[in-house]
C-alpha cells in the first residue's frame, strides 16, 4: 500500500543537530498535526510533545565498545600511535568510529519506526548520516544558512568535506527547502533541479504571539528602567561582529547616558567578559546587561521593550529575530548584506550598515533613538511585510503540503 492509498497518518522521521528552537518549532508543527506521526533522531534529547525520540549517542557506543572490545580499542590506539594522530585533539579516526555507532542507532530507529520519509533539519551532524540510508526512502532537506551560504571559520579540509556532504545530500533529496533567495541561488549552484527547490520560510512568525505592545509594561516586566533600550539578540562572536557592536554601543553610551544594551542568547556566552572589557575600562559597564538564553515564549516582551533591535552580521539567510522584531513593531538595524536586503530597504523600513563599520553602526543607533516618527513609519511597514511574506499559518501549510506531495499523498 502506498502513502496515497493509506488512510493512516504519514510517518516522518526528523533528524536535527543539537538544540535549536527553530528545529523544535519546525518538528513540533508536524507532531501536533494528526495527519502525521513523528519521530526525532538527534544528538540532543528533544522533548517535543507527540514525537518519539532516538538519541544518537555515538560516544556512548564507543564507551561500551571500549568495555566489551578491549583488544579492538588497543588496536585502534596502536594505529593512532603509528600514524601520529593525537587523540587529545579529537582524532578523525575516533570521530568516524563515533559516527558509525550513531549511524547504527539511526538504522535501528528507521527499522522500528518505518518512516514514509526522512526530513533533515540542516546537513550538520548527525543529519548527514541520512545520506547513507536506502535510496528508496524519500529524503527532504531544510538547508540553513551555514549549510549553503557560509562556511564559518573552518580549515580547507573541513570546508571541502562539508561541500561534499551538501553536494551528496542535494543529489539524493526528493525536495529541498530554503528560507531566502540568497540560499536558493546557492543551492542551484550545486546543480539542484529547480523543481525540487522551494523557498518556504517555515515555521514563520507566529503573528498571534509576536505583536506590538506597551513598551513601558514590557520594561517593567523585564526590570528595565525608563531610559532607551537597544536589543542585541543574536549571540556573540564570529560573523555576528560582536566586537564591532560593542565598540559602537560604547560610543552611544557616551552620548546617551541612560541607554541600556540588552543582550540575549546563549551563543558565545563565554565571550561576554572579554567583550565587556572596553565599556568597563571607560566606566560604562552598567549600561550592558546579558540575560542569556531566553525561552521563545518570553521573547515578545524583549522586542516590545526595545527602541531598536541590532544585528550587524556579516553572513545570514533569514534571521528569525529580525522578523520577530518587525512583527512586534521594533525598528531593526542590520548588516548590509544581500539576504537582509530581501527584507529591509535602507531608510524605508530599517537601517543597514556595513557589518564591520562601528562608526556607521553607532550613528544608525543614534538615528533611531532620535527619530521616533521614523521608528513608527518603519513599524507600520514591517508588520505588513511579515504578515504578507512569512506568516506561520501560511508557511506551515506550505511545508506540510510539500511533504504530502513528495509522498504522493496530495495536498
Amino acid at each position: 500500500m502506498t502513502a496515497s492509498d493509506s488512510p493512516r497518518p504519514l510517518r516522518v522521521l526528523f533528524l536535527a543537530f543539537g538544540y535549536s528552537i527553530h528545529a523544535y518549532r519546525r518538528i513540533g508543527l508536524f507532531a501536533a498535526d494528526p495527519g502525521f506521526t513523528v519521530h526525532v533522531a538527534s544528538d540532543h534529547a528533544y522533548a517535543i510533545p507527540g514525537a518519539g525520540l532516538t538519541l544518537l549517542n555515538g560516544r556512548q557506543g564507543l564507551a561500551r565498545a571500549r568495555q566489551r572490545l578491549p583488544r579492538f580499542v588497543q588496536a585502534v590506539a596502536a594505529f593512532l600511535a603509528q600514524t601520529g594522530v593525537r587523540q587529545a585533539s579529537g582524532s578523525l579516526v575516533q570521530e568516524l568510529v563515533v559516527q558509525l555507532f550513531a549511524y547504527r542507532q539511526l538504522l535501528h530507529a528507521v527499522r522500528r519506526f518505518k518512516p514514509d520519509a526522512v526530513f533533515l533539519q540542516t546537513l550538520l551532524y548527525p543529519s548527514y548520516l541520512a545520506c547513507l540510508l536506502p535510496e528508496s526512502l524519500p529524503c527532504l532537506i531544510t538547508f540553513w544558512n551555514g549549510d549553503l551560504v557560509w562556511w564559518a571559520q573552518q580549515n580547507e579540509i573541513l570546508k571541502t568535506f562539508k561541500r561534499q556532504i551538501v553536494a551528496t545530500g542535494i543529489r539524493g533529496a526528493a525536495a529541498v527547502t530554503v528560507n531566502s533567495n540568497t540560499a536558493r541561488a546557492a543551492a542551484l549552484e550545486y546543480g539542484l533541479d529547480p523543481a525540487r527547490l522551494h523557498v518556504i520560510r517555515y515555521p514563520g512568525v507566529d503573528l498571534a504571539h509576536f505583536t506590538p505592545g506597551d513598551r513601558q509594561a514590557a520594561r517593567a516586566e523585564l526590570g528595565l528602567g525608563s531610559g532607551p533600550v537597544i536589543l542585541c539578540p543574536r549571540g556573540l562572536g564570529g560573523y555576528l561582529n560582536s566586537d564591532i557592536l560593542m565598540e559602537a554601543a560604547t560610543a552611544v553610551c557616551s552620548v546617551v547616558p541612560d541607554v541600556t544594551f540588552l543582550f540575549v542568547s546563549g551563543v558565545g556566552r563565554d565571550l561576554w567578559e572579554e567583550l565587556l572589557a572596553l565599556p568597563r575600562s571607560l566606566g560604562l559597564a552598567d549600561h550592558f546587561r546579558h540575560d542569556g538564553q531566553i525561552p521563545w515564549e518570553r521573547m515578545p516582551a524583549y522586542y516590545r521593550a526595545a527602541d531598536s533591535m541590532v544585528s550587524p552580521s556579516s553572513n545570514d539567510s533569514q534571521p528569525n529575530c529580525m522578523l520577530e522584531a518587525m512583527a512586534c513593531g521594533t525598528p531593526v538595524i542590520l548588516g548590509d548584506i544581500p539576504a537582509i536586503r530581501e527584507w529591509v530597504s535602507h531608510g524605508r523600513n530599517g537601517l543597514l550598515v556595513p557589518p564591520r563599520d562601528a562608526r556607521a553602526l553607532g550613528a544608525a543607533m543614534l538615528t533611531m533613538l532620535r527619530n521616533p516618527e521614523k521608528a513608527r513609519t518603519f513599524a507600520a511597514i514591517n508588520r505588513n511585510i511579515v504578515r504578507d511574506r512569512v506568516d506561520s499559518v501560511t508557511q506551515c501549510a506550505r511545508v506540510k503540503a510539500l511533504v504530502r506531495s513528495v509522498l504522493g499523498a496530495g495536498a
